[in-house]
């Protein structure tokens, strides 16, 4: 729910400072729990966007790095739908 939540402000077009930081600690702690809970692909995918996400921080961003984070954004709502 909080990467819905998070994710809802970037996908609405505010790639603030502020709304990349509240998505990135969501991907990191999710990309952490979910290797611990043994959902690796979830942690996978989780990973690859928080590595994707941690590149826009503290910004500007490009259209490329958005659409990279989009794509694995939906990665990681697939492995969500997997499990």
């Amino acid at each position: 729910h909080a990467l819905i939540t998070a994710w809802r402000d970037l996908a609405e077009g505010d790639w603030s400072a502020d709304s990349v930081e509240a998505a990135y600690r969501v991907v990191h702690s999710l990309a952490g729990a979910a290797e611990t809970f043994g959902f690796s692909d979830l942690g996978q995918a989780a990973r690859a966007l928080n590595d994707a996400v941690h590149d826009l921080r503290p910004g500007p961003t490009t259209a490329d790095q958005r659409a990279k984070a989009e794509r694995l954004c939906a990665q990681v709502f697939a492995a969500f739908d997997s499990h």
